[in-house]
This record gives structure tokens, sequence and C-alpha cells, in this order.
């Protein structure tokens, strides 16, 4: 079908950490100044249900916790003081994306050929996050028994899609929640890896839990799903969609799952196609 439309898209997954609760603070203080006819949320199930909880991960910026009625409160901040090195780090990142993307992407793939495991790097946790309880490569996400910090952490990523629901209605701006599936849940042989080299067990997991959950947040919220989960399954056997280095899509991957939302936007009627005529 056509999907030839104009738009202009304003981005916020650009910041390391950045998860749902920054999401739903970047709307409130300056999205809705912005005037959009669509907000989507891009809900990516690898890391944003630990990067919601400050039990889970240990990053320095604003998290939210649950009173004891179940009401989001925003969780008391604390700066921290940077060594000279994480400053000076800092300081050439915020200068220049090219030294960014090439300490933070480039590098780390260096390091899986043959002769480059030495290659050296400057210290992540000034860009990733502390994981204090996610598991390797999260997998704690999809484990079928959860912890106590894990249920808290999906009680606030439960409230947290629901304040963004709410405030979406209240300002008559149709909301899309989309799943980003992780690569644990596509390439069955990357998920066999990583069980494999952390000495995990083979059985104990439900990779289909997350997305069924968001899906039923969606569903009790009545806005939009989009998930392109099922259509990376089916082809995933010819096509490698997420790199086999890190969990990011590939070319490949970024084409099929912008054809899965372009075409639930379209199925939702909350965009239309251009008609040249």
């Amino acid at each position: 079908r056509p999907r030839d439309w104009s738009s202009d898209v304003c981005s916020s997954d650009l910041v390391a950490g950045f998860s749902t609760d920054q999401q739903l603070l970047l709307l409130r203080n300056l999205g809705w100044a912005l005037a959009p006819d669509i907000v989507i949320l891009v809900f990516y199930i690898g890391n944003d249900v630990p990067e919601n909880s400050v039990e889970l991960t240990d990053f320095v910026k604003p998290y939210f916790t649950l009173d004891a009625q179940g009401v989001l409160q925003p969780h008391p901040f604390e700066a921290r003081e940077d060594s000279g090195a994480e400053e000076v780090t800092a300081w050439i990142r915020r200068q220049s994306q090219l030294a960014g993307m090439i300490d933070t992407g480039v590098v780390p793939k260096l390091r899986t050929l043959p002769g480059m495991a030495k290659v050296p790097s400057v210290d992540h946790e000034v860009v990733g996050p502390i994981t204090v309880g996610a598991g390797p490569g999260g997998s704690d996400v999809y484990r079928a028994e959860m912890s106590s910090s894990w249920r808290h952490a999906w009680a606030v990523t439960d409230a947290l899609i629901h304040e963004l629901a709410e405030e979406s209605r209240q300002h008559s701006i149709p909301l899309v929640l989309v799943i980003a599936p992780s690569k644990w849940e596509v390439h069955t042989e990357d998920w066999e890896l990583l069980l494999r080299q952390n000495n995990l067990p083979n059985d104990g997991w439900d990779l289909d839990a997350p997305a069924r959950r968001i899906a039923a947040m969606s569903e009790r919220e009545r806005v939009p799903f989009i998930s392109p989960l099922a259509a990376l399954r089916e082809s995933a056997r010819s096509n490698r969609y997420y790199f086999r280095q890190d969990v990011h899509w590939t070319a490949a991957g970024h084409r099929a799952v912008a054809d899965v939302l372009a075409d639930g936007l379209l199925d939702s009627r909350l965009v239309f196609a251009w008609d040249p005529s």
C-alpha cells in the first residue's frame, strides 16, 4: 500500500537511560507545547522495565515510585560527583556525536573481531546503567517467576503508561503504544547463546510474557497497540534483524519495524496515505 505522507517527527530516544519515566516528564514539560497530532510511545522490552525502577538500575536520572495508594510519586533525586576522567569523557560526548558513536557503537563491535578483544574503551558506566537486578542481557524480564523488585518495576511501568494515556486524553491527542522486541525474542540462536554464555538454565522463561503485559495495558487504557514481533519472528531465519554484537536493529530490522508501524498507523486511521491526485 502507498505510504507517502509528509510529517515532522520529534524523537526522544537519543539519551542513554531514557525510559518511560523521562518520556512522561518530557511530554509534560515540552511535548505538548509542540502541538503534536499523535504521540507514539515505543516501549523497548529489553530494558525499559528495569530502567523505570530505582531498585533494578542506578542511573543518575529522575525515577518514580508508588505510594501506599499505588499513586506515582517522584523519587528523591540524588546528584553525584563525577571523577575527573568521567567529566572529560562526558564533555567529549557532549561536544561530538561522532566521538560518542565511536566509543559506544564502533569500539564494542571491534572487540568481537579476532585479536581485538583488548581494544581500549572508557568506563561505560558513564553512559550506561549500573545493572542491579536486570540479569545478563536484561534477561530477568523474561523470567516466568518474578521477584518482588520486578513486580514493583512492572507496577511503576503500568502507572507510567496510565499517566501518559490520561494526559493524551486530556489533550485530545491520540497515543499509540508500540513495542520494540529485543533480539532474544526474535532470534532463537541469540537467546540460546545468551543462556550458554551466562550458565543460565534452559527452563523457567517466558519470552512472550512482557509483550502480553504491554498489550494488556494498551487494551485497558483503550489505546492502539502495534507489535512487530510476529512479523520479525516469521522471517527471522532468512533475515538478520539485530546485530550479533549488540542489541540494536540492523538496517533490515529498521525497515521491517517501520513497515509494521506504518501499516498499523494506517489501519488505525491515525494517519492517511498521501493521494497525489
